[in-house]
């Protein structure tokens, strides 16, 4: 299955779905429902990598700044609104442009461009956690800063954690298949849905479910 994913055959070129071909070839000759499924290892990747990268820094940097407090608090938040301030979607672009393309650097770009949203959920998280009393008996036990945070703080951002993770990896995949249909993301040939969507638009007119059938299973897997 590999191989079709990826080798071209001229003598199976755009053919509608049927029997032997369930979503149909593209102009290639490739099975489309081969490329989609070798195409979910990419889009899911892209999604999942990036979200959790962002949500490791943003736990550490918001569980600190609420912890600690005072003039890193404040150079930490500052930070974040100036990241949050530019588009998610053109920041990537200016990473990418510097990092050049490929599934790799589109994870670091996306990372770079997300990780500001979850610092402020968790430092908000982390702000109704750090007064209780169990913090403050810790505190009195002789609890270092690092246990803490460690053994007290982050484990009770879990659910906070699982939420946004899942609201988070969805955006991300539609975000990585935006940049893969501008040419940003997975390289020819490697099968990825946004860069399924950009080869299909060049026979859409005629050949309309080379771009119908990666769209509806890119919504789908995001919802």
């Amino acid at each position: 299955y590999q191989t079709q994913a990826i080798e071209q055959s001229a003598a199976t070129r755009l053919i509608w779905p049927n029997a032997e071909h369930w979503f149909g070839t593209d102009a290639f000759g490739r099975d489309l429902l081969v490329r989609i499924a070798f195409g979910a290892r990419n889009t899911l990747l892209l999604g999942a990598g990036a979200t959790v990268c962002a949500a490791i820094i943003g736990m550490v940097l918001g569980s600190t700044a609420a912890f600690f407090g005072g003039k890193y608090d404040t150079l930490i938040m500052r930070v974040c609104d100036v990241m949050m301030s530019v588009p998610g979607i053109l920041l990537c672009l200016a990473v990418i442009a510097g990092l050049g393309t490929g599934i790799p650097q589109l994870i670091v770009a996306m990372t770079i461009g997300g990780f500001a949203g979850f610092t402020r959920v968790f430092r908000s998280a982390v702000l109704g956690i750090v007064n209780q009393e169990y913090i403050e008996a810790s505190r009195a036990m002789g609890g270092r800063n690092f246990y803490i945070i460690t053994r007290h703080v982050i484990p009770n951002t879990i659910g906070t954690l699982l939420i946004q993770l899942t609201m988070n990896m969805a955006s991300n995949m539609m975000v990585g298949a935006a940049l893969s249909f501008l040419g940003m993301g997975a390289k020819i040939p490697t099968p990825e849905w946004g860069q399924m969507l950009k080869d299909g638009m060049n026979n859409i007119r005629t050949h309309s479910y080379l771009v119908t059938i990666p769209g509806v299973v890119l919504a789908l897997t995001a919802l």
